[in-house]
């Protein structure tokens, strides 16, 4: 991780997400804490090492454990903020005992994410970007449609069935496939390895 920080290079992140991608992945599986169901333990992983990419500069190699310290705090955040988007609508009950409702401000280590954001956003973004394209170019004409009409325009799958002229069942289908392809070919060009059955953690969630 110090050498990628240091030299912000292509082969060096590839290096690191291949030696450290299972481990990340059994660590997002092991956060969510039964939550599995409700989220997808790969797409967390995924952008777990976006945010590896994004800031490394707040990478410091304090003592041996420091990677796997860094990397846990960067799992929190990533699934704390998946939860957010699920549950703002919601009321949290508070906690058993004595102990203090969590604290759902920005930490040091949160404005530190924000400074540096900007600074290697686009280039992440970019790679993303460009993995998901060559995917959706895979798709079937159809596919393609159906994901550009609920993704991108915003329509309801409804409204994106008047338009396609399909059952509302058929629609379903047809994203759920649609976005199994696209993760599929992501997964094989990003090189992220699929551990799910190997990881009793998302197992048993």
């Amino acid at each position: 991780m110090a050498l990628f920080r240091d030299t912000r290079g292509e082969e060096e992140f590839a290096g690191l997400h291949s030696y450290c991608s299972s481990a990340v992945l059994r660590l997002v599986c092991s956060g969510l804490r039964g939550q599995s169901r409700r989220f997808d333990p790969q797409e967390l992983c995924q952008d777990v090492f976006v945010n590896i990419y994004r800031y490394p500069g707040s990478f410091r190699d304090d003592h041996p454990r420091s990677f796997r310290v860094w990397v846990a705090a960067i799992t929190r955040n990533v699934i704390r903020r998946h939860l957010g988007r699920r549950t703002s609508h919601s009321i949290d009950d508070l906690p058993e005992g004595s102990q203090e409702p969590q604290d759902s401000r920005s930490g040091p280590l949160d404005r530190v994410f924000l400074a540096e954001e900007h600074q290697s956003l686009s280039g992440a973004w970019g790679i993303f970007l460009q993995h998901y394209l060559l995917a959706w170019k895979e798709l079937s004409p159809r596919d393609q449609e159906a994901l550009r009409l609920i993704e991108v325009e915003g329509f309801t799958y409804a409204e994106a069935c008047d338009r396609m002229s399909v059952g509302m069942s058929n629609m379903k289908m047809i994203m759920f496939r649609a976005r199994k392809r696209i993760r599929a070919h992501m997964t094989r060009n990003m090189a992220i390895l699929d551990c799910w059955n190997e990881t009793s953690g998302c197992q048993a969630g």
